[in-house]
C-alpha cells in the first residue's frame, strides 16, 4: 500500500508493473465511506484490510475492516 497526502491509498498488487510505468488490471476506486457507530453496512469485498461496503442509504465506499463488528 502506498499512502497519498489526501489519506487515500494505492494497492500495488492490483497493478502490473514495468520499470517506471504501471497498468491497472482491474477497476479500483479510492472512495472512502463515512460510517457512524451502530450503523449497519453490507460488505461486498475485502482488500488489504479494507472493506467495500454499502449502507442503508445506498452509498458505497471503503472502510477499514477494524471499524466493524458482527451484528449482535
Amino acid at each position: 500500500q502506498v499512502p497519498f497526502h489526501d489519506g487515500s491509498i494505492a494497492v500495488l498488487k492490483k497493478l502490473d508493473l514495468w520499470s517506471d510505468e504501471a497498468q491497472a488490471r482491474q477497476d479500483y476506486t479510492a472512495r472512502e465511506l463515512d460510517v457512524a457507530a451502530g450503523e449497519r453496512v453490507r460488505v461486498e469485498r475485502e482488500l488489504a484490510g479494507w472493506l467495500w461496503v454499502h449502507n442503508e442509504a445506498g452509498q458505497s465506499g471503503w472502510i477499514p475492516a477494524s471499524c466493524i463488528a458482527s451484528p449482535s
